[in-house]
């Protein structure tokens, strides 16, 4: 998913996302949409999402790292051009199982404020 989403932002193309949201404990407690405008490496190599979320009263973008992000990402808006070479496309229910999985194992996925910051 990751590189799916960097070649359609270097495509010029914005992805919009669901995903879901966690409290202290990890268990889900909503679900959200924002897009993907752009993205960035921070000064140790990690990629990081720039992001609009319409719904939050901010006016500036806000940022998440991806390792933060990508457990999360229930469904994503993609190009065709980006995804129609996949070889092995795999039905949204069980990729969404296996990250809800892999999040449930991962304490440091845990959490919403900690993770992102605004960009100003």
């Amino acid at each position: 998913m990751k590189h799916q989403i960097s070649d359609a932002l270097n495509m010029g193309e914005n992805v919009i996302i669901g995903y879901t949201q966690v409290d202290h404990n990890n268990e889900i407690i909503n679900g959200h949409e924002i897009t993907i405008i752009g993205q960035r490496y921070d000064k140790d190599g990690k990629l990081i999402f720039i992001c609009n979320d319409t719904d939050d009263d901010i006016p500036n973008a806000i940022e998440y790292s991806a390792d933060y992000l990508l457990p999360k990402i229930h469904h994503a808006g993609l190009p065709q051009a980006v995804v129609k070479d996949d070889v092995k496309l795999v039905e949204n229910w069980v990729e969404g199982l296996k990250s809800y999985n892999e999040m449930k194992k991962n304490p440091i996925n845990v959490g919403n404020s900690h993770n992102h910051k605004n960009v100003a």
